[in-house]
């Protein structure tokens, strides 16, 4: 079965770099333009480099560098209205590693069953004391819209590919069947017309009975197929049909339209795709056409040999399906002729080296910027107006509860909705993302005369055992919970329910194992070398977070050194700038994320702010210190090490955030890989 999230991946990846190509063709038309471009050899240089830089763009993405553009895009989500509570939960809970998803206790009934999982649920009961037979729930299954999209994809790639390999074949069809020409003025002309396009060998040269207009075939054996009766031109046409065609093999143009036909396939849903091939190939024959110009042809005669061969074209009955440069085309006479009679003879046939130099250094980095260029939006509405705080629940027994620290400065909860009546129909799930660990931080305090500043003490507390990761199910990927055997803490992704599943299979499964979900399907995994390697995909994360606890600790001894000295200094009298707008602003993003859940780059941010926080106050103890001798330079050294403590902090949480992604997409493939195999059994 082909798997959805390779099909999805490859799609945005080709889209992508369709959309960056095209990006990358709407500047170089730009630069064109601006620079009122007239050399048609520059042209075709240009627009063949577009060519190249588009075939390598998917290439580019995946192993080039990555530079973020912040993009403001207003919240298409639904925020409720001010004096409404929304519906949601406000406890943060952290059981391991990485962060999880908690479903409402409003969607735990909208889950579907897992297996004998809800078999022991309490009967509906009427008013009458009956039971009421619940009413079956038809099952409805997705249309799989990626699997079908990437099919049309494949098939429309896959006949346009089909199409290139029939002209290729046609073409060396010709060549083999082809009558090579011996006569000596033949050659000469050809040998004067290879030397003056600065070629070393001369094109194979034959005449082929299938043809009504001459045309040049072959990538890596370049041949010029003449058609019959070329016996009877004058000399002058002969040399300017054979400067035309030689042109055409010294600018390698059947390799540029082969290339652009490859691209036309992989990327024939790009509008860039269908008009780069026809430019190309409109740019070379003006080309051809100067250069048979430049050798010396009548303007006029050389416009009346190419009528003659487009009246040929178009009154042969049968054509043939090459895959090469031809003299005339359909649809091309009028234009091209119109060009023709209006040359001056004001052309270079060839581009110097220093302007090849010069426009391959400023092409270079501005495809690099195109393929490394990522968007990251992020949301312009105002935040919600603040509501009255929930009266206190019951503890939930998953949840520890928070650790108190001295006059913090906290974000209230935001309040929970009432609950639905009876009647009324029940929501559907809701899943919300929780933020990652964060080691607990303890309060900064720093005292001055008449002043306590007080940094929020952060802290999330572990509960349950095990490991969860931040993000929605079909992002990071299925359900799983690696359960080791003499040991209550889980690694997994999920919910309550599924931890209770897990630990429930431990006592039907000896030995390590692996629980997870597949296409709808659950899953178990005993064998101890996938299992171990599923472990090992997580350990890093336990070597991060004991870095963060370590952290911490240092934090702690530096805030007790920072309380002893700030003792020795309460005489003194500092100003002391005003950080009240800094700290409403680290305390707004802390109810933001308390509130609607945060993604692990937003809490890198909130943990990045409070440590310039830190070091804006480890400035003023700096300043302090001063003033009181050797006690000030004691706090200053504090403070900058308060402050580099909360940028290390900082950056750990970037890093294990990272490392969980790549963990998440690991697992992913190792447990496709045991399905594969068979070591995967149904549960």
């Amino acid at each position: 079965m082909m798997d959805i999230h390779a099909s999805t991946n490859f799609l945005i990846t080709l889209a992508g770099a369709a959309v960056r190509s095209l990006a990358l063709g709407c500047l170089a038309a730009a630069a064109l333009a601006l620079f009122r471009t007239k050399s048609v050899r520059v042209r075709l240089f240009v627009w063949k480099g577009v060519l190249l830089a588009a075939l390598a763009m998917p290439v580019l993405m995946l192993v080039g560098p990555t530079v973020r553009v912040a993009v403001p895009v207003p919240s298409l989500a639904e925020r409720s209205p001010a004096g409404s509570a929304p519906v949601t939960e406000s406890t943060v809970t952290d059981v391991g590693p990485v962060a999880h998803l908690v479903p409402s206790e409003s969607s735990k009934h909208a889950r579907r069953t897992r297996g004998q999982r809800r078999s022991d649920a309490a009967p509906i009961i009427s008013e009458a004391g009956l039971p009421i037979a619940p009413v079956p729930v038809p099952k409805h299954r997705e249309i799989p819209w990626v699997l079908i999209v990437f099919s049309a994809y494949a098939v429309t790639a896959a006949a346009l590919f089909v199409r290139v390999l029939v002209g290729i074949y046609f073409s060396n069809r010709l060549v083999r069947f082809a009558l090579s020409v011996d006569e000596p003025w033949a050659l000469r002309t050809l040998a004067a017309a290879s030397r003056a396009a600065g070629l070393r060998d001369d094109p194979y040269l034959a005449e082929s009975e299938t043809l009504a207009v001459p045309v040049m075939v072959g990538v890596i054996k370049p041949t010029i197929l003449l058609t019959p009766g070329w016996q009877e031109w004058d000399s002058d046409e002969f040399a300017a049909v054979l400067a035309h065609e030689v042109s055409h093999v010294a600018r390698r143009d059947a390799l540029a339209q082969v290339l652009a036909l490859i691209h036309r396939a992989i990327f024939w849903f790009s509008p860039l795709a269908w008009w780069l091939e026809r430019h190309l190939a409109n740019l070379a024959e003006q080309a051809s056409d100067e250069a048979a110009l430049a050798g010396g042809m009548d303007r006029t005669r050389y416009a009346q040999a190419l009528l003659g061969f487009f009246a040929e074209l178009e009154a042969g009955q049968e054509r043939v399906w090459w895959q090469g440069v031809s003299m005339a085309k359909a649809g091309q006479a009028e234009k091209r002729v119109d060009r023709i009679l209006a040359w001056r003879g004001a052309m270079s046939n060839k581009l110097t080296k220093s302007l090849t130099i010069a426009l391959v250094v400023v092409a270079a980095p501005m495809v690099a910027l195109t393929a490394a260029v990522r968007p990251a939006t992020y949301d312009i509405q105002a935040p919600p107006a603040p509501t009255a705080p929930p009266a206190p629940a019951a503890p939930d027994p998953f949840v520890a509860a928070p650790s108190p620290g001295p006059d913090p400065i906290q974000a209230p909860a935001p309040p929970t909705a009432p609950a639905p009546p009876a009647d009324s129909e029940e929501p559907g799930p809701e899943i919300r993302m929780i933020v990652p660990p964060i080691p607990a931080m303890p309060p900064l305090q720093v005292q001055v005369p008449m002043m306590h500043i007080a940094i929020p003490d952060i802290q999330i507390d572990r509960g349950m055992g095990g490991g969860y990761w931040a993000g929605r199910y079909n992002d990071w990927g299925p359900r799983f919970a690696i359960v080791t055997k003499n040991s209550d803490e889980l690694t997994m992704s999920g919910d309550r329910d599924d931890a209770e599943h897990a630990r429930a299979l431990r006592k039907k499964i000896p030995g390590d194992f692996i629980w997870f979900e597949h296409d709808e399907k659950s899953y178990i995994i005993s064998d101890q070398a996938t299992v171990d390697r599923a472990k090992k995909l997580w350990q890093p994360d336990e070597d991060l977070e004991k870095q963060q606890k370590d952290l911490g600790k240092q934090q702690e001894d530096l805030a007790k050194q920072a309380a002893d000295a700030g003792k020795k200094i309460d005489e003194m009298k500092i100003q002391v700038p005003d950080l009240s707008a800094e700290m409403q602003k680290v305390e707004q993003a802390m109810k933001k994320l308390n509130a609607e859940g945060g993604t692990v780059n937003e809490l890198g941010d909130l943990q990045n702010q409070i440590g310039e926080l830190q070091g804006r106050i480890g400035e003023i103890e700096s300043s302090a210190g001063r003033a009181a001798g050797d006690f000030g330079r004691e706090q200053g050294e504090w403070g900058r090490k308060m402050g580099a403590l909360g940028r290390q902090q900082g950056e750990l949480a970037r890093k294990q955030a990272e490392r969980s992604r790549d963990a998440a997409r690991q697992m992913q493939e190792l447990l496709d890989d045991a399905i594969a195999h068979g070591l995967a059994k149904p549960e």
